[in-house]
């Protein structure tokens, strides 16, 4: 199963870890060095990956149209369906509430 990560917050990251390797104690300058060299390597191939056309999936228990059963608390009704979902479901018509 592929696994879809937020690339500017990885990007970010890197770049915070370049910047705390460039400055070294001497007892660790050989190896920050390297470290340094391969951050700045998986920044640069990070920055050129293609993005994924992905949309954040909606739970039930998120939607706007999902209205929770009084007695039982991982189910509820789909105003937009009109069916019983479980609280965990998703489906299509999915929109998050606005809180």
């Amino acid at each position: 199963m592929a696994r879809y990560i937020d690339a500017d917050n990885f990007i970010e990251h890197i770049k915070d870890l370049i910047e705390e390797c460039e400055n070294p104690d001497v007892a660790t300058q050989p190896i920050t060095y390297g470290t340094v060299l391969g951050l700045k390597g998986a920044l640069s191939y990070a920055e050129t990956l293609p993005t994924a056309d992905v949309v954040g999936v909606v739970r039930c228990k998120d939607c706007k149209c999902y209205y929770p059963r009084k007695h039982e608390e991982r189910v509820g009704w789909c105003k937009k369906i009109g069916i019983n979902m479980p609280y965990e479901h998703f489906c299509s018509y999915g929109e998050r509430k606005v809180e």
